[in-house]
């Protein structure tokens, strides 16, 4: 495995992905296929059969799950979409509710000045 990846017009090299990190995004790219596989298999059966029957959300929730696992991993991917799908009801009113940015932990280290 190359030290770092190749570089694009100039960019500083970016370190090439770890095997650890690789093996660790298998599992998000199962939940991904089989999301897919919904999406264009069972999701249009779904509303052949019954056309009212729509997600009250944009995007709808496997979207949201599909979005939710890439940006924030499995564990608080799945924790999302889970809350997502709790909200599914005719309790929720729906509508507009993106997946949220992932936060990024900000740095709180000052650099001594020589």
């Amino acid at each position: 495995m190359p030290e770092s990846a190749p570089t694009v017009h100039g960019a500083a090299p970016t370190p090439a992905p770890s095997v650890f990190a690789w093996v660790a995004a298998v599992p998000v790219r199962l939940l991904d296929a089989l999301l897919w596989v919904y999406q264009h298999t069972v999701s249009p059966a779904l509303s052949a059969l019954n056309p009212s029957m729509g997600c009250r959300f944009a995007p709808t929730c496997s979207h949201y799950a599909r979005g939710a696992l890439r940006e924030h991993g499995l564990f608080t991917g799945l924790g999302l979409t889970v809350v997502r799908l709790a909200k599914c009801g005719p309790w929720h009113p729906g509508g507009e509710d993106p997946v949220p940015p992932r936060s990024r932990p900000v740095c709180t280290a000052v650099r001594r000045q020589a």
